[in-house]
C-alpha cells in the first residue's frame, strides 16, 4: 500500500444479518444473503471511494462478503484493497472443495500476493490449508483495542465476579461455564444479547448460580463492568466447522489487566498468551476441572495487586 492513502471501511455487519451462525445452521441461505449483502456494499462502496478520491484503500472486514465487496470496489473505483478475515467466513472457505475454496479466497483476499490480515494465526491457517498461495501477503494482526481509561480495584473475592462479553449464542459456551461454576463462589456478569438469553436465565435460576444479565455494554457501560470484575471467562466450543478467532473481549480484558479463563479452541489460546490466563478443555467438564487452578490465579492476581496499590 503506497502512503498516504485515505482509509474506506467496508463493514459487512454479520450479526444483523444472522451472521455468523447462519454459516453452519443454513449454509444455502446464508450464501443468498451473503450475495445480496456484497451487492449493497459495493454499491455504498464505490459511492464512498468516488467522494474521496482514487488515492483511497477499501478495507474489507470479513472475507465474506466484506473482502469480496472491498476487492469489487476497488476494481470499479481504480483503488487499492485490504480484507481482514475472521473465523466464521474463513472456516467456512476452509470447509469447501479446493477449487471453490480458492476461487472465493481470491475472491475475498484479491490475487495472491495482495495484502491481507488475518484476525489470528489459527484463521491464518485455516485458508492456507486450502489457499497455499496466499502466504505471501499475509500479516497476524488481532483487533485494536481502545487503552482502559481507568482500571478498578473491585471487593476482595470470594465471591469472584467474573465477566463475559460477547454474542448470547451456543459457540459462546456460556451454559458450559454456568454449569462448571454451579456451587462456587461466582457471581456471573453476562454482557451481550441473543437468542440464549432466555435459556441461560432459566439454567442460572434452576443451577442457583447469581448472574447479572447487562445487555449489550458499549463505551462508558463496558468500562464500567471490566473496571469492577476479577475476571473474564471466554468458554467457547467447536460448533460445527467452526472455532472462535480471536474474540476482541479477551484483548479488552488483558488491556484491564484481567485474569482471563478461555478454552482451547481456535485462537483463544494465541490470543490469551500474553496475559495472566488459564487454558481449559470446552465444556462444562472441562472448565469446572481448570477452576480451582484458575481460582488460584486469581487469588494470586489479586494479591499482588492490592499490595502494589498499598
Amino acid at each position: 500500500m503506497s502512503e498516504g492513502h485515505i482509509v474506506v471501511v467496508v463493514m459487512s455487519a454479520p450479526g444483523r444479518m444472522g451472521f455468523p451462525e447462519q454459516y453452519e445452521v443454513a449454509p444455502a441461505g446464508a450464501l443468498v444473503r451473503l450475495a445480496r449483502a456484497a451487492t449493497s456494499l459495493v454499491v455504498d462502496g464505490v459511492g464512498a471511494v468516488g467522494r474521496l478520491g482514487p488515492r483511497t484503500v477499501v478495507l474489507g472486514h470479513w472475507l465474506l462478503p466484506g473482502g469480496v465487496a472491498a476487492h469489487l470496489v476497488a476494481q470499479v473505483a481504480g483503488a487499492e484493497a485490504m480484507t481482514v478475515a475472521h473465523s466464521s467466513a474463513a472456516r467456512m472457505v476452509a470447509s469447501l472443495p479446493g477449487p471453490l475454496a480458492r476461487s472465493l479466497a481470491r475472491l475475498g483476499l484479491g490475487p495472491a500476493g495482495t495484502p491481507w490480515i488475518a484476525s489470528c494465526q489459527d484463521v491464518a491457517d485455516a485458508l492456507l490449508k486450502v489457499a497455499p498461495a496466499w502466504r505471501h501477503g499475509l500479516s497476524v494482526l488481532p483487533m485494536p483495542t481502545a487503552p482502559p481509561r481507568r482500571i478498578g480495584l473491585p471487593p476482595a473475592g470470594p465471591p469472584w465476579h467474573i465477566a463475559t462479553l460477547g454474542r448470547l449464542v451456543p459457540i459462546k459456551g456460556l451454559s458450559d461455564l454456568v454449569r462448571a461454576v454451579a456451587g462456587r463462589p461466582v457471581h456471573l456478569h453476562i454482557c451481550g444479547e441473543g437468542p440464549e438469553r432466555a435459556p441461560l436465565t432459566a439454567l442460572t435460576e434452576s443451577l442457583g448460580v447469581p448472574a447479572h444479565f447487562h445487555g449489550v455494554v458499549l463505551g462508558a457501560d463496558k468500562e464500567r463492568v471490566l473496571s469492577s470484575v476479577h475476571g473474564l471467562a471466554q468458554p467457547s466450543r467447536v460448533q460445527g466447522a467452526r472455532a472462535e478467532g480471536s474474540p476482541v473481549a479477551v484483548h479488552e480484558a488483558l488491556g484491564y489487566g484481567l485474569p482471563v479463563l478461555v478454552t482451547a479452541t481456535g485462537g483463544l489460546p494465541e490470543a490469551a498468551g500474553a496475559g495472566v490466563h488459564v487454558i481449559a478443555e470446552p465444556g462444562a467438564q472441562g472448565l469446572g476441572e481448570a477452576w480451582p487452578v484458575y481460582e488460584r490465579a486469581l487469588v494470586q492476581h489479586w494479591q499482588h495487586r492490592r499490595f502494589a496499590v498499598g
